[in-house]
């Protein structure tokens, strides 16, 4: 009567696992996009960058970011 019962439940431990592959998954994806879009150089990294490259003079840099800092922020 309960020959073979033994392995019923490893269908459902299997599908456990698939669901917590796919939390974690998911959980990793996200904390990448974050950190991803954290990294996103703002205004200020551009400036400073461009600056640094000699595509701007002192006079140009100094007008930008005082403009940049008068501005604020856009949400």
């Amino acid at each position: 009567m309960w020959h073979g019962a033994e392995n019923m439940g490893w269908g459902w431990i299997g599908l456990g696992l698939l669901h917590m592959a796919v939390f974690w998954g998911v959980i990793i994806l996200s904390l990448a996009a974050i950190i991803h879009w954290r990294r996103q150089p703002n205004a200020m990294d551009i400036l400073k960058e461009r600056y640094a490259n000699g595509e701007l003079t002192r006079d140009q840099f100094e007008r930008m970011k005082r403009e940049i800092v008068e501005q604020p922020p856009k949400v």
